[in-house]
């Protein structure tokens, strides 16, 4: 909720399908301490102050 409060709509957009349901994107994977939020407790994973957290856009390549 912070990070879309610091960078508002446009930050939204590209994480979220529905931001007022709160689903991730396909493809979008988010890292805490580099552990994806889906092996923690998903979106509701609570923070520290020393954690780092890592997002990383969907990407395509062959």
């Amino acid at each position: 909720e912070k990070l879309s409060e610091m960078y508002g709509d446009s930050f939204k957009s590209r994480i979220y399908v529905d931001a007022g349901r709160k689903r991730v994107k396909p493809g979008v994977v988010i890292l805490v301490n580099g552990k994806s939020i889906y092996h923690l407790n998903g979106l509701d994973t609570e923070l520290k102050e020393e954690d780092t957290v890592s997002i990383f856009p969907p990407v395509a390549g062959g």
